[in-house]
């Protein structure tokens, strides 16, 4: 059976800018994810991974600076509280 969540990731700024040496750039990326259709999905998790750390490809050092939070458009009694990790 395909898959009936549909997500999409937009950034806040359109183009997420490198930061300047003492200036960190910051931005907004929101993962909306989805269900088109009449038919319920159970999910057990989805999984996005911040490269934290001090190498080029890393996008902070502080794991601070990650905030994360999630919004519901529809919510139902069985639905459970998301947790981030």
């Amino acid at each position: 059976m395909p898959s009936l969540l549909q997500y999409q990731i937009v950034t806040d700024p359109p183009s997420l800018q490198a930061s300047l040496p003492g200036e960190p750039s910051v931005g907004t990326v929101y993962i909306i994810v989805s269900n088109t259709h009449q038919s319920p999905v159970d999910w057990e998790y989805i999984d996005v991974e911040v490269p934290l750390g001090t190498g080029p490809s890393d996008l902070t050092s502080d794991a601070q600076a990650v905030v994360t939070s999630y919004e519901r458009t529809i919510t139902t009694p069985r639905d459970d509280m998301l947790e981030f990790k």
